[in-house]
């Protein structure tokens, strides 16, 4: 109803989104402690049942074994490189301390739905590497624009290959992320 009403009254691209983030909390540190410095992290629980559960975890093991990975969260197995639960403050070090922040939703059947924690990566200035759904381009905007997407386990990979090889365009991505 709220995005009606602002169709309504002039603005026709408004859609209601009822995730915020902290920008007093959530922000860029270029100066992180040694245990949060990685190529890539990871921050979410492992939920089973999920309609994503399996991806994540498939994913997650194959990051683990290509890259310089971190996994925060809860109840994930312990052959993953596990560095504990990243809330608030811990979570913006740990989305800092990483060149690039992958996010995958538990599920992504909600119409405009993602999770708080894409919200929060963006706002600390590294790169966002999402997992697609049907209408990301709608909510968070076309890929390179504000985040980079991938549909695949093997996407995925080949894009951190490439985004890692090339910090001038990865800090460019996410400093528009960060504007957004």
């Amino acid at each position: 109803e709220l995005a009606d009403s602002y169709v309504e009254h002039g603005v026709p691209n408004s859609i209601e989104h009822h995730c915020a983030t902290d920008l007093g909390m959530y922000k860029r540190h270029d100066v992180v402690p040694e245990k949060f410095k990685c190529d890539v992290c990871f921050i979410g629980n492992n939920y089973d049942g999920f309609p994503l559960s399996d991806m994540r975890l498939r994913l997650l093991q194959r990051l683990s074994n290509e890259f310089n990975l971190r996994v925060y969260g809860g109840n994930w197995p312990t052959s993953l490189p596990l560095a504990g639960q990243a809330f608030k403050e811990r979570a913006a070090l740990a989305s800092s301390g990483a060149k690039i922040q992958v996010c995958v939703n538990a599920y992504n059947d909600i119409f405009r739905y993602t999770s708080n924690r894409t919200w929060n990566a963006l706002a600390c200035g590294r790169l966002v590497l999402h997992h697609h759904f049907d209408d990301c381009e709608e909510l968070l905007g076309e890929d390179r624009e504000n985040l980079v997407y991938f549909k695949d386990i093997d996407e995925c990979c080949s894009r951190l290959d490439y985004y890692l090889s090339v910090e001038d365009e990865r800090e460019e991505i996410a400093k528009r992320g960060v504007e957004f």
